[in-house]
């Protein structure tokens, strides 16, 4: 997950509009980063990845993770050691929408050639293994309020503390600069 091309691969492969359709009947909306579609803080020119089960495939192999023995799985050398891309899927065990959107995740992903354990974990034992950054993927949700500050999940500065809030690590300079200079500006755009 570190490879950024497997990242943009593996986001190719999930098919929001069908989770949007199936799922949530229609009555979700794509979301392309922390704030609430439709709000001042939303930036239009920021456009979703679309699902491309080519593209994700075009962007596994540039990133080295092919089947390489032919058995239906990809894999890459890391570290000196092969590895198949395989991985769990933590999902909060209370939410029957969570458990129906991986099954779709771990479809798609199959026909990428990874494999996709779905893991489904109590609300207190998800928050350890959150605060720990003990997981391989999770699906999460988060809801904006009305100050729109997005600092205690996403600035790179949060992300090697011990049980903070980035429980994704996320770190990404240009942005940990927006978020800064958010804190000490009053001016809207």
């Amino acid at each position: 997950f570190k490879d950024r091309e497997a990242r943009v691969g593996l986001s190719h492969g999930v098919p929001v509009q069908q989770i949007i359709d199936k799922i949530y009947h229609g009555l979700a909306f794509r979301q392309t980063g922390p704030f609430l579609p439709g709000s001042k803080w939303e930036h239009p020119d920021v456009k979703p990845i679309p699902y491309d089960l080519e593209k994700a495939k075009q962007f596994l192999d540039k990133a080295g993770w092919k089947d390489t023995n032919k058995d239906g799985t990809r894999d890459k050398v890391v570290e000196g050691k092969k590895v198949e891309f395989k991985f769990n899927l933590m999902i909060y065990s209370g939410s029957p929408t969570y458990q129906q959107i991986a099954e779709i995740i771990k479809n798609e992903f199959t026909k990428l050639g990874i494999g996709v354990q779905i893991n489904p974990t109590k609300w207190e034992l998800m928050l350890q293994k959150l605060r720990k950054k003990d997981y391989d993927a999770t699906i999460l949700g988060w809801v904006s309020d009305y100050k729109s500050d997005p600092f205690q999940i996403w600035h790179g500065s949060q992300a090697d503390i011990p049980e903070s809030s980035n429980s994704g690590s996320y770190k990404n300079e240009e942005v940990d600069k927006l978020i800064t200079k958010l804190h000490v500006t009053l001016e809207e755009k």
